[in-house]
């Protein structure tokens, strides 16, 4: 196989077990319905590469960044 693929799939045995020679990773998602309110659920993230670390970069550079700018000093400053 040429490439890279990430898969997400419901954490089940059968799944773990059909992927078990790639990378796994477990993520909790929340599922939310209107009137319901949310709950949480289990999925695997699996891919042919490792994925621990591009998901902790992700996460790093999707943070939300605020600016606080202090307008008498000129100083723009980003908090993360």
């Amino acid at each position: 196989m040429t490439g890279k693929f990430l898969l997400s799939l419901n954490d089940t045995p059968e799944v773990r077990e059909i992927f078990s020679c790639f990378e796994i990773e477990e993520v909790s998602i929340y599922y939310s319905v209107q009137a319901k309110g949310s709950r949480q659920h289990q999925e695997l993230l699996i891919a042919n590469y490792p994925i621990h670390d591009a998901i902790a970069t992700e996460i790093e550079q999707s943070k939300p960044r605020r600016k606080r700018e202090d307008s008498k000093a000129g100083i723009s400053i980003e908090l993360t």
